[in-house]
């Protein structure tokens, strides 16, 4: 595992954490305990794609796309 590996997982961890809280922002109730809810497991997801795209070459693809 390189730095490299470690950069890009906190770089695509940040870009994924700033998109779920955006979701969550626009499709949630203003109530902030249901934003919350539905916070949790987008964070947890950006977590995981975030490790899938650092360290497998799963989403090899989509990183070709862009």
């Amino acid at each position: 595992m390189s730095s490299s590996n470690y950069a890009q997982f906190f770089r695509s961890l940040a870009v994924l954490s700033v998109l779920a809280v955006l979701l969550s922002a626009l499709f949630a109730p203003p109530d902030p305990f249901t934003q919350l809810l539905y916070v949790g497991p987008l964070l947890i997801g950006a977590l995981v794609l975030s490790y899938v795209h650092a360290y497998t070459d799963r989403l090899e693809a989509l990183e070709s796309a862009f």
